[in-house]
């Protein structure tokens, strides 16, 4: 077996998760921490392939990826809550 089967790079993890690069450089660390995902080697962005099957197929894996995700749909609806509240508050102050 080559080095590079038994290493997992970052564009792999990113395809399988549907995730971009920069998610996963944000997140990998809380992600270790809190939801067991393997350490990075130290070489550079790739994993023991190993280490992260098993913690995928285990009891985090896909859930802990799904669950620390910043869903794009809540987004929308943020900007529209907070620009009526500063409608609503500016209204005042100039009335």
């Amino acid at each position: 077996m080559q080095l590079e089967q038994k290493l997992v790079g970052l564009p792999e993890i990113c395809a399988a998760f549907g995730v971009s690069e920069a998610w996963v450089r944000r997140h990998h660390r809380r992600l270790s921490r809190e939801k067991g995902m393997p350490e990075k080697c130290s070489m550079g962005w790739v994993w023991p392939r190993k280490r992260f099957e098993d913690w995928i197929d285990g009891a985090y894996g896909r859930a802990a990826i799904e669950e620390a995700e910043e869903p794009a749909a809540r987004v929308p609806t943020m900007i529209a809550n907070q620009n009526q509240r500063l409608r609503a508050r500016y209204a005042r102050a100039g009335a």
